[in-house]
């Protein structure tokens, strides 16, 4: 699990922002592979199970900006795979929810974006994750 600082923030996302952007909020979140899956391959080969969890688990980065939320799903020091944008004039139906470890993220979609957010992922991690939650629920308004 990465434990990410706000410089490797700032310099991972630099190149995704628009001209006048700044960073409100950030989330370290993982989409895990099935726990069924989980389950078999640690029961069945523990030590090549646990190394096949982490090589199918996928970390992402959600930056919340004025305008939109960036979806960033990365691998090892911030080296970004993919990117999406959701733009925050319209509304998005998520579901989200905070336990005492994970915050649950849930964005509707074709396939809906699903993470989690461990609290030890970067400081306040999970309030992060709520914060965008909250932002992709209601439309900004335009100024």
């Amino acid at each position: 699990m990465a434990r990410l600082k706000r410089e490797q923030i700032i310099q991972g996302v630099q190149p995704y922002l628009q001209p006048g952007e700044q960073i409100m909020n950030c989330a370290y979140g993982v989409k895990q592979p099935p726990l069924l899956l989980i389950i078999g391959l640690i029961a069945l080969f523990i030590l090549p199970g646990i190394i096949a969890i982490a090589l199918l688990t996928k970390e992402y980065l959600l930056v919340s900006t004025g305008r939109r939320v960036l979806v960033l799903r990365f691998k090892g020091k911030l080296d970004v795979q993919e990117a999406t944008e959701l733009q925050l004039d319209r509304a998005y139906p998520v579901t989200s929810s905070v336990g005492p470890i994970f915050a649950h993220l849930r964005i509707e979609g074709d396939p809906p974006f699903i993470a989690k957010s461990h609290r030890a992922g970067m400081p306040e991690n999970r309030e992060q994750a709520q914060a965008i939650a909250q932002a992709l629920a209601q439309p900004a308004l335009q100024a």
